[in-house]
């Protein structure tokens, strides 16, 4: 976000691909129109870790780390 922009040391986050969740949305609101249903199980995105000055790990942490987020 814009805030994480301005504070010091600058603040690891999570990133979200919006692109991807709102295409993922539009399918789960056509499938929920084509079978009658009000509620679908819950889906994932993947996202990834942006590591800034509050917290450095190793590069081979963060390839580690981001690997694995879900």
């Amino acid at each position: 976000t814009p805030l994480i922009e301005y504070s010091d040391p600058p603040i690891s986050s999570l990133v979200y691909p919006t692109d991807a969740i709102g295409r993922e949305v539009g399918r789960m609101l056509i499938e929920m129109y084509h079978r009658g249903v009000n509620r679908l199980p819950g889906r994932y995105v993947s996202g990834r870790l942006e590591f800034r000055a509050s917290f450095k790990p190793s590069n081979k942490i963060q390839r580690h780390v981001n690997r694995n987020i879900v």
